[in-house]
């Protein structure tokens, strides 16, 4: 079956650095590109977050978020004063939306009494550096570092190269 493919102006410099690395067709490097495609929009689904304020004693103040994404990566960060240091810790959360642009949550809790869990959220252009620290939409609070091991993970599940290249 032989099939043609139009490439746009702007487009043709991809292609022709494409058939210069390929060591294939370039009809077998497009369809590689079109399977990881597919299945990352396969994989995106509605997803439901809660964000607000979770307290022990008094009404809590939650709402629900959605939207089209999908998981890229997980992170527990625990910082707590106990032995274990399990006593308080941020969940953090980094997902692909459908329209690309990424949204990370995080989940400031505590297992202490008369401390309060807190949930917030931000949508961002681009996959956030390591160490960023997010302001969020829910209360403009700052969060804490976005840990790198989220970045990361989510970087090679995109198949991105998250090294900062020096100019030295």
């Amino acid at each position: 079956m032989k099939k043609m493919i139009y490439v746009r102006d702007e487009d043709k410099d991809l292609f022709e650095e494409a058939m210069q690395y390929g060591e294939d067709s370039l009809s077998r490097v497009i369809a590689e590109a079109l399977r990881q495609y597919i299945a990352a929009k396969k994989a995106e689904r509605e997803e439901i977050l809660e964000v607000g304020t979770w307290r022990d004693r008094g009404a809590n103040d939650v709402r629900k978020i959605a939207f089209k994404g999908r998981c890229l990566a997980q992170a527990i960060d625990l910082y707590g004063s106990t032995s274990s240091g399990d006593d308080r810790g941020t969940d953090w959360r980094l997902y692909q939306t459908e329209k690309g642009k990424f949204l990370v949550w995080w989940l400031d809790w505590s297992r202490h009494q008369d401390e309060v869990d807190v949930a917030d959220y931000i949508i961002l252009d681009n996959l956030p550096a390591p160490g960023t620290i997010c302001c969020g939409t829910v209360y403009g609070d700052p969060s804490c570092a976005i840990p790198g091991e989220l970045i990361e993970e989510a970087a090679a599940m995109l198949g991105q190269d998250i090294v900062e290249h020096l100019d030295v």
